[in-house]
Formats: structure tokens, sequence, C-alpha cells
């Protein structure tokens, strides 16, 4: 009996201390778009409109991709386009390996695997108000088959380290 209370008492403080000591970062936005059929088509952009980022405040922007085991492809091409309030636009080519050496790079777990992929660090904004995040699939076939959800991801980045002045 002495022996399963240590044990509980053991693992709850080892709980306690992993999520204090833990890089946890405040989640500010987070949304998923889910494809019923399991297929992506080309042309269907997928759009976030984000309105709580704050100007002084860095950002990590993920995006984040769930799909089949059975995913026929190695990579994922998209382009993400960020429109600011005042309608300027940033937009990037992504190429995303989802599979390297035959291997997934997503997480796997019995019928689904998580991919998320950084795409700004630090992200820091300009002007408030609402940015859109417009995600196109530029995957070279009509129908992307096996994707699950995708989805927009945004946490507070971690604060920079200060490193100390050489003398």
């Amino acid at each position: 009996m002495k022996r399963v209370f240590f044990i509980g008492i053991s693992a709850l403080l080892f709980a306690v201390l992993l999520s204090a000591c833990g890089k946890h970062r405040k989640v500010v936005y987070e949304e998923y778009h889910k494809f019923d059929s399991l297929v992506w088509k080309r042309f269907d952009n997928q759009i976030f409109k984000v309105s709580n980022l704050k100007k002084g405040v860095a950002y990590d922007v993920y995006f984040e991709f769930r799909h089949l085991p059975e995913y026929p492809y190695k990579k994922f091409f998209c382009t993400i386009a960020i429109f600011q309030p005042d309608g300027n636009l940033r937009a990037q080519e992504y190429t995303m390996w989802l599979k390297k050496s035959g291997v997934w790079v997503s997480d796997c777990m019995g019928d689904l695997c998580d991919f998320s992929y950084r795409i700004k660090k630090r992200f820091q904004i300009n002007q408030e108000g609402t940015y859109t995040f417009n995600i196109e699939n530029r995957m070279p076939k009509s129908v992307l088959p096996g994707v699950i959800e995708v989805g927009l991801l945004i946490k507070e980045s971690p604060p920079r380290k200060k490193h100390p002045k050489n003398e």
C-alpha cells in the first residue's frame, strides 16, 4: 500500500514540475477547418481571420495539417498569404516535407497523423485590426486525398534570451 501511495505522489509531483518548468506559451488563436470528404480541392482556399493580435508582442505562427497515414505524397505545397488590416499583402510559398526517408515526420497515432509547421517566428504586427490568413493548396492534382483538416495556431513567442556582453 505504501508503495502505491509513493508512486502516486511521485507521479503527481513529476506532473506538477513538468508543467511548471515547461515552455508552455499562451495560445492566442487556434482554428481548424475540417474536410468531411477527406479531400482538399485544389482551389478551396482556407481562410482564417485573426483579430486579437497586439502591437509589441511577438508571435509564432503554425500551419497545422492533419492527414491519414495513407496520404499519398511525401510533401505538401502551399502558398500562405497574410492580408493586413490596411489591405497590404505578404505571401510566401512553402514546401513541407511530411515524410523523409520513408518515415512520417508527422506525429502519427492510429488513423491520423498531425503535422505542425512554423510559418512565422517572432511575427510582429505593425497595426491592430483583423489579419486574414489565406492558405492555398498548391498541389498539382485537382483533389488532395487523405486530408482530415488544416488549421492555424498562433502562440506568443518565448522571450528572447539576453546574452551577457563580452567584457
